[in-house]
């Protein structure tokens, strides 16, 4: 199995594999011997969004200030993928789409920092993404200590499950991953496993991350495996 680290999402549209039928996709370097793939966001230009990434939203306001972010004072995660907005409240989704490969069963694995926001400092991973109205997603809730699994279908969530009540710090760097495998889901959080449940709603589709309403969240080090 071969293993690629991608430091520069610019260089996404040089390389070669099978695309979905849409042209505006730039395709992702995986193929029959490519089962694993990192990201993340070291040679971006700091201040700019994340080349390969469709930036979008759900909800009546306007679309997040998504871009990397460069902080010379720490040893690790000096470079990361940051939604900056804190304008949007309520039922508000802002979306980070690795525009590439369609995914079926995949295995997603990120960095997660929730930092600001006065009425949510949710974030997580987005998989079977079809359109802002029709996907997937592991939710960090640090005001509510919690991760929850949605499904949003037509515009409408679902929880289909939830950890409980549990700690969700703010303001430093924890993982968080998520399984998906013929329907079977999986999600764990600072290497903990906690929720498991069967939904097959959508098989496929595209992955990324998202933030809720005013919620600053940062993302590093995504990785994705193919099943």
């Amino acid at each position: 199995m071969k293993i690629i680290t991608i430091i520069c999402c610019s260089c996404l549209a040089f390389l070669s594999c099978q695309q979905p039928s849409s042209n505006s996709y730039h395709p992702l370097p995986f193929g029959a011997d490519v089962k694993e793939v990192e990201f993340n966001f070291t040679q971006v230009p700091a201040g700019r969004p994340a080349p390969g990434w469709l930036i979008t939203h759900n909800g009546f306001g306007k679309t997040g200030d998504w871009r990397v972010v460069h902080d010379s004072t720490v040893q690790s995660h000096k470079y990361y993928f940051a939604q900056l907005s804190k304008k949007e409240l309520g039922a508000h989704v802002h979306f980070a789409i690795l525009k590439g490969v369609v995914f079926g069963d995949v295995e997603l694995e990120c960095d997660i920092k929730a930092v600001d926001g006065q009425e949510q400092q949710s974030g997580g991973l987005v998989w079977g993404f079809q359109d802002p109205q029709n996907y997937y997603a592991c939710i960090v809730e640090p005001f509510q200590n919690r991760v929850r699994l949605l499904r949003v279908f037509e515009g409408t969530p679902q929880v289909l499950g939830s950890s409980g009540r549990k700690s969700v710090p703010r303001g430093s760097w924890k993982e968080l991953q998520v399984e998906f495998d013929d329907g079977v889901i999986e999600c764990e959080y600072r290497d903990k496993k906690l929720i498991h449940v069967h939904d097959n709603t959508f098989p496929q589709g595209e992955i990324g991350f998202c933030t809720l309403a005013d919620a600053v969240v940062y993302f590093d080090d995504l990785e994705v495996k193919k099943k």
